[in-house]
């Protein structure tokens, strides 16, 4: 899987690169005309809350994405742990360059494609301006990698119901058992999800959903875990629960308060409270 990745971001990588440098140099006067705020890295703001809103942005692409079953899959799979750290810096410093480099796309379409009014912009600057040999591998390397996601998407968890969450509730669990339980849970966990495809018409309304459940839920209990001996299993079982349920109050009852932020927050503080509750010497010394 991690292979077949590879080749498709190759492609991608290699169209995003050509687009850019093609808009850049073939339509520099249409990017000048673009606003200065457009490349504001900082809120133009005083006020605490925006500032807040600003911070929760930056926290649930960056701490909402670690527990995303690709990346831990990618770092499982690594021959030790050397590579695993070095690779990550790299993807990384590829995040903050080539990363930038469709966001700018987006930007400039704005003056470049004026009557665009679909999610589609990298898409459609693609098709204007992309050769038809690399316009092919672009848009074929676009599609496997999303239907490559989608499998893993679909299998990642009904791997984890059967395989870890049925034989919880029943010990004495065979092998066909767990293995009808994966397979129905790929059915299920389809229709889920295509009921959410239906639901989010913005692939970036989904994604920020997606990100924040695993930031309120999944995050905090991650860090603690790794980071402080004192984190118990009562604590991660609290700290999931209650940002969770944080994040959703907050979302229904306020505006503009930063919701996903204070769901972290809560999720946090429970962990704290609750393992500190619960934390028995003898479990620390084992760590």
């Amino acid at each position: 899987d991690a292979i077949t990745d590879f080749i498709q971001m190759f492609f991608i990588l290699v169209g995003i690169v050509f687009l850019f440098f093609y808009v850049l140099f073939n339509h520099s006067s249409e990017i000048s005309t673009v606003s200065k705020n457009m490349y504001a890295f900082f809120p133009d703001s005083k006020s605490i809350n925006d500032w807040l809103n600003y911070i929760e942005a930056w926290m649930i692409v960056g701490l909402g994405s670690l527990g995303g079953q690709d990346l831990v899959a990618r770092i499982l799979a690594a021959k030790n742990q050397n590579i695993a750290r070095s690779s990550s810096i790299i993807a990384g410093i590829f995040y903050w360059t080539l990363g930038l480099m469709p966001v700018l796309l987006g930007i400039w379409a704005l003056k470049i494609l004026p009557d665009n009014s679909d999610n589609s912009v990298l898409i459609n600057l693609a098709i204007k301006f992309l050769p038809y040999p690399l316009l092919i591998l672009f848009i074929g390397a676009l599609f496997s990698a999303i239907m490559s996601t989608v499998d893993t998407a679909l299998l990642a968890p009904a791997s984890l119901i059967g395989e870890n969450l049925y034989p919880y509730f029943k010990k004495d669990a065979s092998d066909k058992e767990k293995l009808f339980w994966c397979r129905f849970s790929v059915i299920i966990l389809g229709i889920i999800s295509l009921f959410l495809a239906l639901k989010f018409t913005s692939i970036y309304e989904l994604c920020l959903e997606s990100w924040t459940f695993l930031l309120t839920s999944f995050t905090g209990p991650l860090l603690f875990s790794l980071f402080w001996k004192k984190t118990t299993s009562a604590g991660v079982i609290a700290g999931a629960l209650c940002g969770l349920i944080g994040w959703i109050i907050f979302n229904f009852f306020t505006t503009n308060l930063p919701s996903k932020l204070l769901g972290f927050m809560i999720s946090c503080i429970s962990i704290i409270i609750f393992s500190l509750l619960t934390f028995k010497e003898s479990e620390g010394e084992k760590k």
